[in-house]
């Protein structure tokens, strides 16, 4: 029996150090990767300073992010024509089908809580204090044009928070060439 437990405390003995051997192997190259990935960093950020100064010498420079065309949306139209401005200006019309109607904008619509007093109704009017109901009375302060812009930035977030991303906006700089070439 007792040289079965030499034999067994051996085994062991040789286990542990084979283990803790791995463990430093392994904490070596993680440092060594890390080591990787801070230096591939540091040059991403040093081609990007570049880029940045070649532009600036070839006359590339930064636009100002397009204007936001003002709203077609007043008060007192109907609350179809509403839907269907409302979601052409937050830019999601491509979550609708190709052929879309007001149901299926009001659907839309609905599909994220936003629905005036009463539902949907393409007869009726859209006016403040339909836009103070979207928006809850605790947000119901401002003119019918505050209150439509706060209800279309509610609007975008949650629709971002969905994963639905607006079509044809610049919500970002960009570089573009000033001059031409001959």
């Amino acid at each position: 029996m007792s040289g079965f437990k030499i034999l067994l405390v051996i085994v062991l003995s040789l286990l542990l150090t084979l283990s803790v051997g791995k463990l430093a192997l392994f904490a070596q190259e993680t440092t060594e990767e890390e080591g990787a990935m801070e230096e591939t960093l540091q040059g991403a950020e040093s081609e990007a300073s570049e880029t940045e100064e070649a532009y600036e010498e070839e006359g590339v420079v930064e636009e100002e992010p397009a204007e936001v065309p003002p709203s077609q949306i007043v008060e007192g139209m109907g609350q179809g024509e509403f839907a269907m401005l409302l979601i052409k200006e937050l830019g999601v019309q491509g979550s609708l089908p190709a052929a879309a109607t007001t149901m299926d904008d009001f659907a839309l619509l609905e599909k994220i809580g936003c629905m005036p007093p009463g539902g949907w109704d393409e007869e009726s009017t859209i006016d403040r204090d339909a836009l103070c109901s979207m928006l809850g009375k605790s947000e119901c302060e401002g003119s019918f044009e505050e209150l439509l812009a706060k209800l279309k930035s509610r609007l975008a977030d949650i629709f971002w928070n969905m994963g639905i991303r607006p079509m044809g906006t610049q919500t970002y700089k960009t570089l573009s060439p000033t001059k031409t070439n001959p």
